[in-house]
């Protein structure tokens, strides 16, 4: 009977838990409506957020563009994903303070200290608005001049951590549980853009019907080398056939369906690896056969991480978008957060 009872207990908190919340939540939209808008709200969100996303994505691309001279991919081991791991972080980071400044420019964000108008240096004329910090020690703050007027700011170190951490959580999820995806791709390895692949039957090439699974692989996701979609798709080996087999010769004597008996228990004493086909595109195919042929390391770029960056550069910029002092908007949120205080 105890059970049962605790059982029950369990269940009623549950249930109010969930009856409150959804008061909650219509509470909480109810409001937004009233008080959300255009001019003050919307403007101001969609340039933290683009700004910050724009950041995100370039940043990116830049530290894609230093592992191509450091001679890093996406499959070089341990400094592969740390580094992917670094310019994530980092990304994000700045992704952040690009919102942080755009949101004070834009005169929307609340916090410490008042500071003059941006737009004259009458230093009679106060906006109802504050800089980045509540902290007035003046050794924390940097100051940034503007037209017209003096902009207070400061790196926490909180904010900074958290965006850095928040960042790469959500790039690691995005990108299927990898950090290497940021890095460039080694033309023979697998791709940064890998996602989907099929069996591949020995050193043999694409079948039409594989063809038509790796033709939808190529639409969906690009080449798994450098992202592009094109309408020609090749079946690329993995590990390609001269590092499978040791060299095209065995590969062209492993190749076909009259192969012989004593070639196939030669592979398997020599431990031939299984390979899977990857879509691939004619460029990054021809750059792999001199690559393989040559012994050469070849990287190419892509851009399959810009959606990542996109999405989460506008999200860290939504995170730190909070409306101008005395606006309405304030009072609503603050009364949402009691609510749910006192629900609890």
């Amino acid at each position: 009977m105890v059970r049962v009872s605790n059982f029950n207990a369990v269940g009623d908190y549950l249930s109010s838990i969930s009856s409150s919340s959804s008061v909650i939540a219509h509470d909480f939209v109810d409001r937004f409506r009233k008080d959300f808008r255009f001019q003050t709200h919307v403007v101001p969100l969609i340039c933290t957020s683009c700004c910050s996303a724009m950041t995100m994505n370039y940043s990116m691309h830049m530290f894609q563009k230093i592992a191509l001279i450091a001679r890093v991919s996406s499959a070089t081991p341990l400094f592969g994903p740390v580094l992917g791991l670094s310019s994530t972080a980092i990304a994000s980071v700045l992704a952040g303070q690009m919102s942080l400044l755009i949101s004070d420019m834009t005169l929307t964000r609340a916090g410490g200290k008042k500071h003059f108008s941006t737009t004259n240096n009458n230093n009679n004329n106060f906006r109802d608005v504050f800089s980045f910090s509540n902290n007035n020690n003046n050794n924390n703050k940097q100051k940034k001049r503007r037209k017209g007027g003096t902009l207070e700011t400061s790196w926490e170190a909180e904010e900074t951590s958290f965006d850095a951490v928040f960042g790469s959580v959500l790039f690691f999820a995005a990108s299927l549980g990898t950090f290497s995806r940021a890095m460039p791709s080694d033309v023979s390895e697998v791709g940064a853009n890998a996602v989907k692949s099929i069996k591949a039957q020995g050193s043999n090439y694409a079948t039409q019907s594989e063809k038509s699974f790796l033709h939808a692989f190529m639409q969906k996701y690009g080449c798994h080398h450098c992202g592009k979609k094109t309408l020609v798709v090749i079946g690329d080996h993995m590990p390609p056939n001269k590092t499978a087999f040791g060299s095209g010769a065995s590969a062209a004597a492993s190749r076909g369906s009259n192969v012989s008996i004593a070639r196939k228990f030669y592979n398997f004493i020599r431990m031939v690896p299984s390979q899977r086909f990857y879509p691939q595109c004619e460029s990054c195919s021809g750059l792999q056969s001199v690559a393989v042929r040559t012994g050469m390391k070849t990287l190419v770029s892509h851009s399959a991480h810009a959606k990542c960056a996109i999405l989460i550069g506008a999200i860290l910029g939504i995170r730190h978008f909070q409306p101008r002092v005395g606006d309405r908007l304030n009072k609503t949120i603050e009364q949402i957060s009691n609510n749910l205080v006192l629900k609890r």
